[in-house]
């Protein structure tokens, strides 16, 4: 069973007034993480993208890799309908590239 998503609470705004409230402590800044749960995803008004994530990332805490997790974003529109979920793979590959070369 799949759960879909949609509407206003598919990719909510971050609200960045309410995230504001509260800094987290780090607690021991060397001690390496991964993050196991991220999405990217572009939708009108509605954008959280590589330069998002890594905004996200540099807040103090080592991470040193974190997994994207399936979002439904970037599914082809076309061909065999059991192959449209790999749109969001090479969207993901896609923004990997770029990042990579701006670094």
């Amino acid at each position: 069973m799949a759960l879909e998503v949609t509407g206003n609470y598919r990719y909510p705004n971050p609200q960045q007034e309410w995230l504001a409230r509260h800094t987290e402590e780090i607690i021991d800044p060397d001690r390496p993480i991964v993050d196991a749960h991220h999405h990217l995803w572009e939708e009108p008004g509605k954008v959280y993208l590589t330069d998002d994530l890594f905004a996200d990332l540099r807040t103090g805490h080592r991470v040193i890799a974190t997994v994207a997790v399936q979002a439904h974003y970037g599914y082809r529109t076309t061909g065999p309908e059991y192959l449209r979920p790999l749109g969001e793979t090479e969207k993901l590959e896609m923004h990997r590239r770029e990042a990579w070369d701006r670094v």
